[in-house]
């Protein structure tokens, strides 16, 4: 009898493996996607690549700052009961890309980034 039960469930395996074998699978997949909320994040840090003390311009000037590479900063934010962690580049202070001008000629600056995002 158990010979006879082990060819049946054979025969069973080998009709499930040719039924999902021959499937098709489709080419895209349909997602709906459903509006919960929006939300305001912030993290807010010193862009990289400057001294601890900060930069003094005594003829004048600023920072040159880039949004890419540097020190990172996470936050987390509840949507519909789950968490979820974003990290932001803080950026880092450089040769090219956005400006800023120092305020005065006497006092040490150091770039501080504020990042908002929604």
């Amino acid at each position: 009898m158990r010979e006879e039960e082990s060819v049946f469930l054979d025969d069973e395996l080998n009709l499930i493996e040719k039924t999902n074998s021959t499937q098709e699978v489709p080419k895209y997949s349909h997602y709906d996607f459903v509006y919960i909320e929006s939300k305001n994040i912030s993290g807010s840090g010193y862009a990289g690549n400057q001294p601890v003390k900060g930069t003094r311009f005594p003829t004048g000037g600023g920072f040159y700052w880039s949004s890419s590479g540097g020190p990172t900063v996470s936050t987390s934010v509840s949507f519909g009961g789950s968490i979820v962690s974003i990290s932001m580049s803080l950026g880092e202070s450089g040769d090219s890309c956005r400006f800023a001008n120092a305020p005065d000629k006497t006092n040490y600056f150091t770039t501080v980034i504020i990042e908002i995002s929604r």
